[in-house]
């Protein structure tokens, strides 16, 4: 962190020499966060935070959608952070359906539950992995099952369990995922949202 501020804070597209070794900082880092998850480096995006991250990746799914008219349907839960609820709550004023799933009494968001609320437009599936304050973990591969099994598209807010919990973007069949720096020891103001690259899924 120190070094990042100190060291590299140049812009890393000028065609200097602090430049270039920004970018080659930047870049190292790219893999590493892809290299963690099993992403592959192209498919990170910087942003300034899961908050960016979590609007970027909703919008981008949904916008396109309602503005070609049509009226796509997308779940969630109560307990979301506030960004995703918020995001939410635009995209229904544009015309956008969303469903808000109510907890276990543990906190737990359940597959069952999820799989219950698919509709013929669902189009995406929004949970977060580790809630912020309850501290209760989705079972995100099960639900990205069942994401996978009804062809939807599933993204997940991984602040809390970015470095915690275990994500291998393949095997919990995440689609879209949003982290921040600063929950990992690292500065305010950057985040990286995982968008997956569908033309080099298979």
């Amino acid at each position: 962190l120190v070094a990042a501020c100190s060291e590299h804070f140049a812009n890393p597209s000028a065609n200097h020499l602090l430049g270039e070794n920004a970018k080659v900082q930047v870049e190292r880092v790219r893999h590493e966060i892809a290299d963690s998850i099993g992403a592959l480096p192209s498919e990170i995006i910087f942003t300034s935070g899961a908050t960016e991250s979590n609007n970027l990746i909703l919008k981008g799914v949904l916008l396109p959608l309602l503005q070609s008219g049509q009226k796509p349907h997308m779940i969630t839960s109560a307990i979301e952070h506030k960004c995703i609820l918020e995001i939410c709550a635009f995209l229904e004023v544009m015309g956008c359906e969303v469903t808000y799933l109510s907890p276990q009494p543990s906190g737990i968001i359940t597959a069952e539950s999820v799989r219950n609320a698919i509709q013929e437009n669902t189009v995406l599936i929004s949970l977060m992995h580790v809630n912020n304050e309850l501290g209760t973990v989705n079972d995100i591969g099960e639900i990205g099952s069942v994401c996978f099994e009804n062809d939807i598209k599933f993204h997940t807010d991984a602040a809390q369990s970015f470095l915690k919990e275990p994500i291998d973007i393949d095997d919990l069949n995440i689609d879209f995922l949003s982290i921040s720096a600063h929950k990992i020891g690292g500065p305010k103001g950057i985040g990286a949202a995982f968008v997956r690259d569908l033309r080099s899924s298979g």
